[in-house]
């Protein structure tokens, strides 16, 4: 649904991207950050739909979404997860 929200109110390729109610905002500069969140409020504003604060993140260098670290340098899988596999038991016997 957002993303059909914000499709509808012109926001393509403007460095949004969207996971069913999640949305990631991923800018060069923070002049051009402000502008895209400009054009996300007004879309959901339009569609009378709200953030909610406590869930946000505004300017954040690195971000988790959808299980991934992502930075300027791209996306890399979260450094704990790799590690609680690392440090996982082996089996000690075979099940049938």
């Amino acid at each position: 649904m957002m993303g059909m929200v914000l499709k509808g109110f012109g926001i393509k390729d403007t460095g949004v991207f969207v996971y069913i109610d999640d949305i990631l905002v991923v800018t060069e500069t923070k002049e051009r950050h402000f502008q895209v969140l400009q054009m996300v409020r007004g879309a959901m504003r339009r569609a009378n739909l709200r953030l909610k604060p406590q869930k946000c993140h505004f300017l954040s260098k690195n971000v988790e979404f959808l299980g991934h670290m992502i930075d300027a340098n791209g996306v890399s899988t979260d450094p704990d997860k790799i590690q609680k596999l690392t440090d996982y038991p082996t089996p000690k016997s075979v099940m049938s």
